[in-house]
């Protein structure tokens, strides 16, 4: 279903690594942040999650790397935050630092020649992202407002204007305590939210897939949100705003399925004028 959040109803095969291996550090970060010495067991899994996601991302895609250093940085300092002692302190610190070496290790091994020198293919990774040659054409080709114009013109409505007015409803009156829930929607929000906003992007919006997992868990948020604000004060809106979410879901995937495989891309009904003023 995630490719409908972006307007899509497929995805290149070749952009799905980037995206699980993203949400798999995500996932084994939060996992790593739970808030209690884990057993062996569950460092073994954590460890596996942060592994196999640094491989599949990096591995496929290297420029990411800026994102996925910020979440282990955030990680690190929500765990330095938490932390009443040092050995509560150990035990996150260790697996994240374990996790980053050895999926190093299995990153050099399986292509040498990109990964033998660490300091070159960090810096060209970020500068090819940032330069690509095949400078598209429009008015927001390769600038700042790319991705907030295909945002608009191709997620469907419904679902992107209710549920980023919950999220914004939904964020605290003042900075909460930072348990586990709160770490991993910070986490959350960090793969959602950190993009490329200088790369030099093409296509809509494929090359981010890595944040589409993330940003479907904030708009279901800002949904439910949404829907238990207003139902809790009317019967009407409570039974009607589950057929709304249904429709805001079935709409869209209907005139996908109409358009694929001649076109693959869904756009809002109002994207020619949106289109025209952007």
């Amino acid at each position: 279903a995630i490719p409908m959040w972006p307007g899509l109803s497929m995805f290149d095969i070749k952009d799905v690594p980037p995206a699980a291996g993203y949400t798999f550090v995500t996932l084994g970060l939060i996992e790593v942040l739970r808030g209690r010495e884990p057993t062996r067991r569950q460092a073994l899994w954590s460890l596996g999650l942060l592994v196999g996601g640094l491989v599949l991302s990096i591995g496929t895609r290297p420029g990411l790397w800026p994102g996925l250093a910020a979440s282990f940085g955030l990680a690190g300092l929500i765990a330095l935050r938490r932390s009443g002692r040092p050995r509560r302190l150990l035990h996150p610190l260790a697996l994240m630092s374990a996790a980053c070496l050895v999926a190093y290790a299995m990153l050099w091994i399986a292509y040498p020649a990109f990964f033998s020198s660490p300091g070159a293919w960090l810096i060209d990774s970020v500068l090819n992202s940032a330069d690509y040659v095949g400078r598209p054409s429009g008015p927001t080709g390769g600038s700042w407002a790319y991705l907030p114009s295909h945002v608009l013109l191709l997620v469907p409505s419904l679902l992107l204007i209710v549920g980023v007015l919950g999220c914004v409803t939904g964020l605290p009156r003042r900075v909460p305590e930072l348990t586990p829930l709160v770490a991993g929607w910070l986490l959350v929000s960090t793969q959602a939210l950190l993009l490329p906003f200088q790369s030099l992007l093409y296509d809509g919006l494929r090359q981010v897939l890595f944040a589409c997992p993330a940003v479907s868990l904030l708009l279901v948020f800002g949904w439910r949100k949404v829907v238990t604000d207003v139902g809790r004060d009317s019967g009407v809106a409570r039974r009607m705003l589950p057929w709304l979410w249904s429709a805001a879901l079935l709409v869209p995937l209907a005139a996908q399925v109409q358009l694929f495989p001649f076109a693959y891309s869904y756009a809002v009904p109002y994207a020619t004028s949106l289109g025209a003023v952007l």
